[in-house]
């Protein structure tokens, strides 16, 4: 067969060009890749192609062939996984990419000759960015577990801190407590009250009074003794508290010649057994209307104690009596100088402070204010102590 070049060139031209990597460089320096992975001997191109994290800064070099016109090839070439699309036709037999985040890659290039022929199949170069251990999953996992353990710790630690000061907190309370309670007993069972009493004793004795004297000393007997027992308890059933009262209550009227009478009314639907109150709460404002209100004047008085329930959780005791009032008193107070000094008020109103930061047991007291018919006219004085059903 005879030779045809022109024929031989026609089919050269539709031939399509070969491209192939030759090397790739880090950070635009030749890399010895031996010493991280292993290599293709034709490429110089790691076979392994996994690199490290601090490995992104990537060349690739590439060369076409075209048998009719060698020096006529030209390239596009793209990035799998970074770019979108094909480069634009280029002459540069290199490509560089930097700063690629972690992630699976393949960088493709194809070449194309004078005539427009491209190759169909581009050379492919497929590789992966290990990414940086603390961006990893399981670091994120590890900080997450090591956020959560500290929180814990110092969620723990916090705890323990505030319950030991919470302790020492109660400490100092029940160490007030101790001492409201001792000062409630003597305000209670003061040196003027127990000389008034074996007074009254005496003078029923002197009359050879016998009943009245045994009546007096047996009640005087018993109101020490439950005294003595209720200041060793912060909180006492209701029934104590008004058998206390009571006690109270017939030894000032005795030593007073019966100056005044007094009731106490209990509502049915209070089981009086049932009910904890703080001990010796109620002597102190009766012991304000006798002494403040009825002895200063001249008719006889009376004292009325009414509990009942304000709601299903709370207990409204009221004490009223008919006596001068208590701005009258107040103005007596300042006029004059009286005999008799009750500090019991202010040992209950701080007892009633203290249960409240010990026990979160809130007592309201309302009063005392006086009383006023449709004339304007004083009719006496009332308080009001509304307490839990509850206190414990």
């Amino acid at each position: 067969m005879k030779y045809d070049p022109l024929k031989q060139n026609t089919v050269s031209k539709n031939v399509e060009p070969k491209v192939s990597l030759t090397k790739t460089a880090l950070f635009l320096e030749e890399t010895d890749w031996l010493t991280t992975n292993e290599v293709d001997a034709a490429t110089g191109l790691p076979v392994a192609r996994e690199l490290k994290y601090d490995q992104n800064h990537l060349t690739f070099t590439y060369a076409g062939i075209s048998f009719a016109n060698p020096q006529q090839v030209n390239y596009r070439f793209m990035l799998e996984g970074f770019d979108r699309d094909w480069s634009p036709v280029t002459e540069a037999g290199f490509a560089t990419y930097s700063n690629l985040p972690a992630g699976e890659y393949a960088f493709k290039v194809m070449a194309v000759n004078k005539q427009g022929v491209w190759t169909k199949v581009p050379a492919v170069f497929a590789f992966q960015i290990t990414p940086a251990f603390w961006t990893t999953w399981w670091f994120y996992t590890l900080c997450a577990l090591a956020v959560l353990l500290a929180g814990y710790l110092i969620y723990h630690w916090r705890t323990i801190v505030i319950k030991h000061k919470m302790y020492l907190q109660q400490l100092v309370y029940k160490s007030r407590m101790l001492v409201l309670e001792q000062h409630t007993l003597n305000a209670s069972m003061n040196r003027h009250f127990i000389f008034n009493a074996l007074n009254s004793i005496q003078y029923y004795i002197n009359k050879e009074d016998k009943r009245a004297a045994n009546s007096y000393l047996s009640n005087f007997a018993k109101l020490i003794r439950k005294n003595l027992d209720d200041s060793e308890n912060n909180l006492v059933s209701l029934s104590e508290e008004l058998e206390r009262l009571e006690l109270y209550l017939s030894l000032e009227n005795m030593r007073f010649s019966e100056k005044f009478s007094y009731k106490i009314t209990l509502d049915e639907s209070i089981d009086a057994s049932d009910i904890q109150i703080p001990s010796m709460l109620l002597q102190p404002f009766v012991e304000n209307s006798i002494w403040h209100g009825l002895l200063p004047q001249k008719q006889e008085g009376s004292i009325t104690l009414n509990i009942t329930k304000r709601s299903s959780e709370q207990l409204l005791l009221t004490i009223d009596d008919n006596g001068i009032g208590v701005d009258t008193s107040m103005k007596n107070k300042l006029n004059h100088i009286h005999n008799h000094v009750s500090r019991g008020m202010g040992i209950i109103k701080e007892r009633m402070a203290l249960l409240k930061k010990m026990a979160n047991v809130e007592i309201l007291l309302e009063g005392p204010f006086e009383m006023k018919d449709e004339n304007g006219i004083t009719t006496g004085t009332r308080v009001q102590i509304v307490l839990p059903v509850n206190c414990n």
